[in-house]
Parts: C-alpha cells; sequence; structure tokens
C-alpha cells in the first residue's frame, strides 16, 4: 500500500502546477490538517530528497529538476520505504542483496531509503538473524560492502518469503519485486496451469500464485548465473509431478532462452508435491515408512491424551496425503501460510495438541521442526477424527469447492456440520478442476471460499471468512464446573514479569508447591511450550504440560501490570493449565468451554476487574 506522502507528492508531479490544501484532502480524502502535517513531515528531511516541495501561501508544488519519468518512479517506490516502519525497511534490504551475487554498501542502501548510517547499521543487524534463521550469512568485505553467503535453495527460499504482501491482483508489483515484468507473471501463470491441466493434477489457486512467485525470482538468479546444484529428495516424486515439471520446463526455456539443469527440476517438482490440492479423488500409494510414522504418531497420542485413532482408516488416509508432503516442506524450508492459525489454535484445542504430539515425534526421529502453521493444518485432519469418536451427525447435500487445498475445505465442511446440522456423509469435497465436469444435479447448494470462474447451474454461496460467527456455546452449567477448579492458592494478579520465562517458571514453582510436584512437571511444560507457542491471541497464554501427568486437575492464574511479548503476541493473562487423569473424560469438553471464554474479548475485558479469587469465580 502506498504511503500518504507518496500520493501528495504523486498528485504534485502529474499535476505539474501549484495545488491547494483543500484541493488535496479532497483528492485523498483526507482533512487539510492531514495534508499540511504529512507535507511538513517531508519538508523537515527533503535536504535528501531529490524531489523539492516549495510551500506558498496559496498552496504547493513540486520540483523534480532533471529527473526523467524512470526516475521518478524510483524515486516514489524509495520514498514509500523512507516513511514506512523498519520490517517493510528490512525486507527491502533483503530483496536488494538477495537479487544478485554482488557486493552492496551500506551507505548505498542508506541512500536509497534516505535513513542515516546508524539507522541502517541498526535495521541491518535484523536482516542478519532473518538470514541466519535460513541457514544464511551476510559476507562482508571492506570497502566493497556486504552480500549472501549460503545455499541457492536457502536464498530463494528466503527472497520469496520475505517479499512485500500485496494484494492477488498486484501482480504487476509481485513480480517487479521478482526482478521480472507483469507480461513474465501472467505467461508463467499459464504455463503452470496449462501443464496442470494436461495432467489432470490439481494445484490449488494458492499454490499456482506460489509457483509462479518462486520460479519468477528462480529465472532470474539463473539468469545471473546462480543454478541449484544438487537436491536430496527424502521421499519419492510421482511420475505425474514429473511430467507437469519437464512440460512446463519447456514452455520457460524456450521463452526465456535460458537452460534448466536437472536440479532446478527436482525443485520444481517439490513444490508440486507439496502445494497439491489433494481432494481424496485418487489413489494413496503409503509407503511402509509413512505408515510407521502414522502408526507410532498416533499410538503416542493414544498414551498420552487417550484418544484411540488407531483404527481410523480415514485419519490414517488422510495423513498419508499429508505427511510426505509435509516432511519435505519441513526439510526445504517450502513455507505455507496458514491464515487461521489463531482461529484452529482456539477452536479446536485438543486436536492442536494431537498435532503437537505428532511434531514431538518427527523431531525426535527425523531432525524436522514442525511449524505453527503445519500443525494448525495437521490438526484439521485430528479433529474431525475426534468428532468420529465423539459423535455424528445427520441431513442435506452440499457440495464444498475450495482454492486453498484439501485443509480449508475439511474446515469449510467442518463449519457446514456444526453450524447448520449437515451429517458428513452428505458433504462432498471438490477442486475446481472437477467442478467444469461435475454432475450437480444431486447437491442443494455449492459452498465456495474463492470466486467460481465460470458459471455453474446451482446455487453458490461464498464463505471468505471460514471461521466468522463459528464458535462454541457455553452454558452457564459448563461455567460453573469451571468455576470448581480455581484455587485462591493459585490466583495471582496485576504481577511485574518481564518475560515468558519468568512467568512459567514462577507458576511451576507454585504449583509444585501447592501439589508437592517435582521438576519433571516444570519439564514438561517447557517441553510443550517449546514445540509451540501457547499465546492464542486476545492478549492470553495457555501453557501446560506436554503430556497428562497429575492426578488432579491444576488451574492457576497470573494477571500482569503490563503485557509482556511471548513469542508471537502480547501477552497480559496467563492461565497455567493441567488436566488431571480423574478428569480425563471430560477434559475435552473443560478446555472447549475455557478456550470459548478465553477468545471472548468482553469476558477478558472483566478480568481486569479481578482482585481476587471469588472474583474470578464469580465472572466465571
Amino acid at each position: 500500500m502506498k504511503s500518504r506522502i507518496r500520493n501528495i507528492i504523486e498528485i504534485l508531479i502529474r499535476e505539474n502546477r501549484e495545488c491547494t490544501v483543500k484541493e488535496l484532502s479532497l483528492k485523498l480524502d483526507v482533512s487539510e490538517k492531514t495534508v499540511r502535517n504529512e507535507i511538513a513531515g517531508y519538508c523537515e528531511g527533503q535536504g535528501k530528497y531529490p524531489v523539492k516541495v516549495i510551500v506558498r501561501k496559496s498552496g504547493y508544488y513540486a520540483q523534480t529538476g532533471n529527473m526523467d519519468g524512470e526516475d521518478v518512479a524510483q524515486f516514489l517506490q524509495r520514498l514509500d520505504f523512507s516513511f514506512s516502519n523498519e520490517f517493510d525497511r528490512e525486507k527491502y534490504i533483503l530483496r536488494k542483496i538477495l537479487l544478485n551475487d554482488s557486493y552492496v554498501k551500506l551507505e548505498s542502501l542508506a541512500d536509497e531509503l534516505f535513513v542515516s548510517i546508524p539507522t541502517i547499521n541498526r535495521i541491518f543487524k535484523n536482516v542478519k538473524e532473518i538470514l541466519s534463521s535460513y541457514q544464511l550469512e551476510a559476507s562482508a568485505k571492506p570497502g566493497y560492502g556486504v552480500k549472501v553467503a549460503g545455499n541457492e535453495i536457502n536464498k530463494r527460499l528466503c527472497y520469496v518469503h520475505c517479499l512485500s504482501r500485496v494484494p492477488d491482483e498486484n501482480t504487476a508489483i509481485v513480480a517487479e519485486q521478482c526482478g521480472m515484468k507483469e507480461e513474465d507473471f501472467y505467461f508463467i501463470d499459464y504455463a503452470i496451469r496449462k501443464s496442470v491441466e494436461k495432467n489432470e493434477f490439481d494445484l490449488t489457486e494458492t499454490g499456482i500464485r506460489n509457483l509462479t512467485i518462486h520460479l519468477m525470482y528462480a529465472i532470474t538468479r539463473m539468469r545471473e548465473g546462480s543454478f541449484i546444484k544438487d537436491i536430496k529428495r527424502n521421499y519419492c516424486i510421482t511420475g505425474k509431478e514429473s511430467e507437469i515439471a519437464r512440460m512446463l520446463i519447456r514452455d520457460l526455456e524456450e521463452e526465456y532462452q535460458i537452460v534448466f539443469p536437472e536440479a532446478e527440476i527436482d525443485y520444481i517438482c517439490i513444490h508440486l508435491s507439496s502445494k497439491k490440492a489433494n481432494l481424496g479423488s485418487e489413489a494413496v500409494i503409503v509407503s511402509t515408512e509413512t505408515e510407521n510414522i502414522i502408526y507410532h504418531i498416533n499410538h503416542k497420542i493414544k498414551n498420552i491424551l487417550g484418544y484411540d485413532f488407531l483404527n481410523d482408516l480415514e485419519l490414517r488416509t488422510m495423513l498419508a496425503m499429508h505427511i510426505e508432503p509435509m516432511l519435505s516442506r519441513s526439510e526445504f524450508g517450502i513455507h505455507i501460510p496458514n491464515p487461521v492459525l489463531k482461529e484452529i489454535k482456539a477452536e479446536f484445542p485438543n486436536a492442536y495438541e494431537c498435532a503437537v504430539i505428532a511434531a514431538d515425534y518427527i523431531k525426535e526421529n527425523y531432525g524436522l521442526i514442525i511449524s505453527d502453521d503445519e500443525l494448525g493444518y495437521l490438526s484439521l485432519h485430528y479433529n474431525l477424527a475426534i468428532d468420529r469418536l465423539i459423535q455424528d451427525h445427520v441431513s442435506s447435500k452440499v457440495l464444498i469447492v475450495c482454492g486453498s487445498g484439501i485443509s480449508t475445505a475439511k474446515l469449510l465442511q467442518k463449519k457446514i456440520e456444526k453450524k447448520f446440522q449437515v451429517s458428513r456423509e452428505n458433504i462432498s469435497l471438490c477442486s475446481m478442476r472437477e467442478l467444469k465436469t461435475k454432475d450437480l444435479s444431486a447437491y442443494d447448494v455449492v459452498v465456495s471460499s474463492v470466486k467460481i470462474p465460470f458459471p455453474i447451474k446451482k446455487r453458490v454461496v461464498y464463505i471468505e471468512d471460514i471461521l466468522c460467527d463459528f464458535s462454541i456455546d457455553s452454558s452457564p452449567a459448563d461455567r460453573l464446573l469451571l468455576k470448581n477448579y480455581v484455587d485462591g492458592r493459585l490466583i495471582f494478579l496485576h504481577q511485574d514479569f518481564k518475560s515468558r520465562e519468568e512467568i512459567i517458571d514462577f507458576l511451576c514453582s507454585k504449583i509444585s508447591e501447592v501439589y508437592g510436584f517435582d521438576k519433571e512437571f516444570r519439564e514438561l511444560v517447557w517441553k510443550r511450550e517449546d514445540l509451540s507457542s501457547t499465546d492464542i491471541g486476545n492478549l492470553v497464554a495457555i501453557p501446560h504440560a506436554f503430556s497428562m501427568c497429575t492426578e488432579e486437575t491444576v488451574f492457576s492464574l497470573c494477571t500482569l501490570k503490563k503485557a509482556v511479548k511471548w513469542k508471537q503476541r502480547k501477552v497480559k493473562y496467563v492461565f497455567l493449565i493441567s488436566f488431571g487423569k480423574k478428569d480425563m473424560g471430560i477434559s475435552h469438553d473443560l478446555n472447549e468451554k475455557l478456550l470459548t471464554l478465553l477468545m471472548d474479548p468482553k469476558w477478558i475485558s472483566l478480568l481486569e476487574t479481578v482482585n481476587n479469587a471469588e472474583d474470578l469465580k464469580v465472572i466465571f
């Protein structure tokens, strides 16, 4: 998004005359005071800008000197970063040093961003930390500047992950950030769709866009002589993925006059496999290794949480389709963002704990760290499996179309089941490609999370916000049940702690004093915290033990005078809970009812009125 000052300068340059404050305010739909403040801020530092704003009593006009159109366009883009936050500036620097292999001087970057040398040095410290998280380093050479050293795959992943997020329709900006033109975006997008369509392969809309971006940057790198030299694959690529990749490469080689080595083709195969939208319409081939992984994960879940999924064939099938690509994504650092992660953690806490146990098994046996985003997608499969253990629904025929893959489609399925009382057997899933030829006569309604780009003879309901108005009701009886676990000895209000570590260690210590626990309790709480942060939004964190290790349910609360940074979010209210073995039968419901309250901003605001344990019982 353009900064307000950039819009003002653009208008002044385009009009090439004196513009009044009122005129600018009307064009920008802001107050006259806002316009004056923006220009005053610009003029304070305009000694370093090539475009000068001349201030008159009657208005303003811009002087561009001898700059041509391209110079002006580059200046305006850099101006955005000058007035943006440090996070955006970090991304700008990362793109600059990752786009080529030559040295870049920090002084030059400071000039481009119109900031001081001390400022650019401070920002660059954070840039080095980001590079380090991708196993890359900033190599410095006195008198020459810095450049990025490390594996080519890691450079590409870092670059694409650090692109500025822009709306899907702004393809020109995405292409420019990758060192290419908008027409390149459309050519590569078309080549992918043609190859996928011919091989009847379901790739999500999000997957197509991501692969397009990866390929644009890959071509930019290869033009400069930077190729992937070797890829070690730990799972089998199907013939279909390989055929799509080779067909796609033929089009790209012809268009861009470059030769893709075998390792670059493998790289595309990995992306295809990791982004595949498998909606269960094809046969699933499961390796012995994957079957063993699923068995051991589910066995571990049974021992720790008590859920018996060992005979759930549907879960095994869904995990078989999910796990191999997930392991490959984790190994190669291919990140798939999860836009509903916060909601998944809040709505399906027990399923998320199943996913955390799966991540722990994978970490112990394969040395791979599964990201929170991946855990969110994995937990959706477990949430459906938990429902199969608990209940079944009855009712009418619904077809779900989803452009973001099986996990989002399953989330839509879950919402329709719960909110509209439609039984699972009456809900079918379908990819966009399959929809073109599908017989819709058997369905009452089609539900989609993305716009269907062609007409169909059936009523369509579009659901953009998948989890809006989708929550678990909490009855007065449930709240009374929660009230019974409040222990005045473990309620600590208006504390002065400064870090997550201090808070968790303090609460573990107090709980151990009251219940006589040994140090293993604290170790299990930290084991769970290290696997996936327990901050859930709404200024709330819920640290808890990795396994059900206490006989009785333990409930503690710590509120803070000032919120602290947990891991991803700010936290002011910390509930450390351990559901007891005696309450195993109701722990699922207890957890969901508590989460329902903690995700309600109105209820959270009541915590500010709590001065003792009795007050807490009252608001329960």
